[in-house]
């Protein structure tokens, strides 16, 4: 018999500079006769082994005794002493390949090597050339990503000697902002991995504007900073950008439905929601709209800035906010930070840690209201009569 040669009948370079065995087994004591034979039928190695008195048989193939780079079909017989000649046993498609592919070439990414937000929205490609048939390994050492795209961090190099990573839209988001490192190497189809080339690629998903944004989709910008007042918001949540800094500027509003608790908002001024809008934000974002410096919510006549919260919010700004309890709930202890409207669900009950004026309040599906002691409340006739228990 006659086992795999290095284990994969593939000698890589850096099997054939070291050395390589080839093993079998026959009749114990016979003589084996190893031949290496090309495409061309020419015997290109001859060697002899004796086997042991168990019959297994091995033979180290170093540097010099492997042939030339080939493909080759690797066959053995054994002689008794009788000098009888067994029949050939053979391994086809041993291949010998003891050179290192080149490094790959990179070409420029987005053009400039530089993914900006809108290259980053609508996806790029990473291409370059290399040896056919190889594999080829991209990785990014700034931030470990993996590529989404089929075949991953590992592609093919095609018969053009074309390679191509597909890196989908937003999906650069997943890189680090501003230098990302790639490395990418390619392995040929025996194991010889080449040298490493590297491309530093500019990644700047940083938007710097002001204005109307309701026709532009942010969702690949990664932070957008204003350079004025943002006049409109864009026009879906799934258009936001990742972060917000105000920057000092006031933020509108303009559009229906949108939902901005998941974007952080830093350095904020006004807020301010138009007629026939729904603004879904945090507590802790109204508040912070409502207390720094001079800034307020304003909530044009049939807008709705809407929170849905609960616990213990003594602490808040909630002025101009409508908040849907989603727990019992202490409310701001200033009138000025009371909320515009409260829906308490009809099973969340409302309690006053300090003496304030709640009349203005619009409160709808009441529970029970309790109050601090020591403390006073001003309501509404309907207030009064819509709650369940008063306690004070």
């Amino acid at each position: 018999s006659l086992n795999t040669f290095a284990s994969d009948d593939l000698i890589n370079k850096a099997e054939h500079d070291a050395v390589t065995w080839l093993s079998g087994s026959s009749e114990a004591n016979a003589k084996l006769t190893i031949t290496f034979t090309d495409a061309s039928s020419n015997v290109d190695s001859t060697r002899f082994v004796r086997a042991d008195e168990f019959g297994n048989w091995s033979l180290a193939y170093s540097l010099e005794d492997l042939p030339s780079d080939d493909t080759y079909t690797v066959a053995v017989t054994a002689t008794d002493a009788a000098e009888n000649v067994s029949s050939a046993t053979s391994e086809t498609g041993v291949i010998i390949d003891s050179v290192v592919p080149n490094a790959v070439v990179i070409n420029s990414i987005a053009t400039n090597d530089i993914v900006d937000e809108t290259e980053n929205l609508a996806g790029f490609t990473i291409s370059g050339t290399g040896e056919a048939g190889a594999t080829v390994n991209i990785s990014f050492s700034g931030s470990g990503h993996t590529i989404a795209a089929e075949g991953g961090n590992s592609q093919t190099v095609a018969v053009g000697n074309t390679w191509s990573f597909t890196v989908g839209s937003k999906e650069a988001l997943n890189f680090s902002e501003g230098e990302e490192l790639i490395e990418v190497t390619q392995t040929d189809s025996v194991g010889n991995t080449s040298s490493v080339v590297s491309k530093l690629l500019n990644v700047n998903s940083t938007l710097v504007a002001s204005g109307d944004q309701s026709a532009r989709d942010m969702s690949a910008v990664s932070k957008l900073i204003l350079s004025g007042d943002l006049t409109a918001l864009p026009s879906t949540t799934e258009k936001l950008p990742l972060a917000i800094d105000a920057n000092g500027y006031n933020i509108t509003a303009a559009n229906d439905g949108i939902d901005i608790t998941e974007i952080p908002i830093t350095n904020m001024k006004n807020l301010s929601v138009a007629n026939g809008v729904t603004l879904t934000l945090t507590a802790s974002q109204a508040h912070s709209f409502n207390s720094t410096d001079d800034t307020v919510i304003n909530v044009n006549s049939s807008g709705v800035a809407a929170v849905t919260s609960g616990g213990d919010l003594s602490s808040l700004h909630l002025a101009s906010v409508t908040l849907t309890l989603n727990a019992h709930t202490t409310l701001p202890n200033t009138t000025a930070e009371i909320p515009k409207a409260i829906n308490a669900g009809g099973q969340y009950n409302i309690t006053l840690s300090d003496s304030v004026d709640i009349s203005g309040s619009a409160i709808t599906n009441y529970s029970d209201l309790t109050l601090a002691e020591g403390k006073n409340v001003t309501m509404s006739i309907a207030q009064h009569d819509g709650f369940g228990t008063l306690t004070a």
